[in-house]
C-alpha cells in the first residue's frame, strides 16, 4: 500500500516511514469499497480528502430528473480526489463518488491539512506543502484552459483535444522546472 501512496504527488518527497507516520498522525482510514459503495454523496458535507489505492472510483452528478451524468473516473492508484472541495467556502459536494469497482481508498481527515499538529513534523509540513502544490497546478489548468476556451489559440497542434494540449503544454511546464 505504501508503494502505491508513495507514486501520489501529495507525498513527494517523503519516505515511507513519513508516509505511515502521516497516515497515523492524521486518523486516517483505509476504506475498503464494494463496487456501488456511495464514498461520498452529492450535497454531502466536505470532510475528507480521498486517495485511490486500488480500483477504481466514478465521479458523478444526478439532475433533478434522475439522470446521472458521469463526470470523470478516477482509476490510477495514489490520484486524489474531492480534495478541492476541502479548501472551497462550499459547504457540500456538486457531485458524488461511487467505487466503480471494488476498491480500496484512504480517507484523510481535512483538519489534518490546514495545520500541523502538536510535534510540529517535517513530513506534515511537507504535506500541507505537497497539497497546496497540488491545488496550484490545477488553478493554473483551468485557468490554461478556460484562455484557450477564451482565445482559441491552437498553441500545440490544432488536431488536438483542447484537454490533450493542455496536457501537453503543462508537461512542457513541468519539464522547464517552471511547474514541480
Amino acid at each position: 500500500m505504501i508503494s502505491r501512496l508513495k507514486k501520489s504527488l501529495l507525498f513527494t518527497h517523503m519516505s515511507d516511514d513519513d508516509i505511515e507516520n502521516c497516515i497515523s498522525c492524521s486518523r486516517s482510514e483505509i476504506v475498503s469499497c464494494p463496487k456501488g459503495k456511495i464514498i461520498f454523496l452529492q450535497q454531502g458535507k466536505p470532510e475528507k480528502l480521498f486517495i485511490l489505492i486500488e480500483g477504481s472510483v466514478s465521479i458523478c452528478h444526478d439532475t433533478i430528473t434522475g439522470k446521472r451524468n458521469l463526470v470523470t473516473t478516477i482509476n490510477q492508484p495514489s490520484d486524489l480526489f474531492g480534495e478541492v472541495y476541502l479548501f472551497l467556502k462550499k459547504q457540500s459536494y456538486d457531485h458524488y463518488a461511487m467505487a466503480a469497482e471494488d476498491s480500496i481508498v484512504l480517507q484523510m481527515p481535512k483538519g489534518f491539512l490546514y495545520h500541523t499538529c502538536s510535534n510540529n513534523c517535517s513530513y506534515h509540513t511537507l504535506l500541507i506543502s505537497n497539497m497546496l502544490s497540488i491545488l496550484a497546478g490545477k488553478a493554473l489548468l483551468t485557468v490554461l484552459y478556460r484562455q484557450r476556451q477564451a482565445i482559441r489559440i491552437d498553441f500545440i497542434q490544432p488536431e488536438l483535444s483542447d484537454i490533450q494540449a493542455v496536457s501537453i503544454f503543462l508537461g512542457r511546464l513541468e519539464k522547464k522546472r517552471i511547474l514541480r
